[in-house]
Parts: structure tokens; sequence; C-alpha cells
């Protein structure tokens, strides 16, 4: 079994059968908004890592327990909000210009 990655840089559509081509048999067993669900998952592990990356970067500059109780705290916030920010990031790549309820 090969893994095929897509290679463009344009937003195939979800009926697009080349594009369900190139993102793989896994992505194919969803159907047609096998497209949509991977977005969904590659913006939510995009809010991860970056909260992630934002942990670690506290820590790094943490010099007290209290700073690195902080940093702890802050990952927790920002897990909370992953969901809310990678709906949020998805909503302004698609050209929203008014600012979301909860302002993210």
């Amino acid at each position: 079994m090969t893994v095929q990655f897509a290679t463009t840089s344009t937003t195939p559509t979800a009926f697009d059968s080349a594009a369900r081509d190139a993102l793989g048999l896994w992505s194919q067993a969803w159907g047609v908004d096998g497209y949509a669900f991977t977005r969904e998952a590659m913006g939510a592990w995009a809010c991860a890592t970056t909260a992630w990356m934002n942990y670690l970067g506290r820590l790094a500059t943490s010099t007290t327990p209290l700073a690195a109780f902080d940093a702890g705290s802050a990952l927790m916030t920002d897990c909370l909000e992953i969901c809310s920010q990678a709906a949020s990031d998805r909503l302004k790549d698609a050209g929203l210009a008014t600012p979301l309820l909860n302002d993210a």
C-alpha cells in the first residue's frame, strides 16, 4: 500500500476525483467529505502544535516553580480552546471578516 499526498497549493473541491485520489485511500474512506474532515483534523493538529510549542517556550524561560506552574496552566487553557481556535482559523481562511463570539 502506498500513501499519496496532495501536491497542489490550491484547494480542490470535495467532489473533484483528482483531489480524492491525491488524498489517498484513508481520506477516501470518509466519502465525499473526506477532504473537509482532513482539513478539520489538520486545523486542530496545527492549533494543538502551537499550544504545545508555546508551552515549551514558556517552560524554557521559567525561572521559578511558580512560573513553571503558570506555563502548565496556560497550556491547559490553550488546550481548552483548540477546537474553537481551529474553527476560527478555518472561518478566517474562508473569508470571514467580522469577529466571532469567542473573539479568537
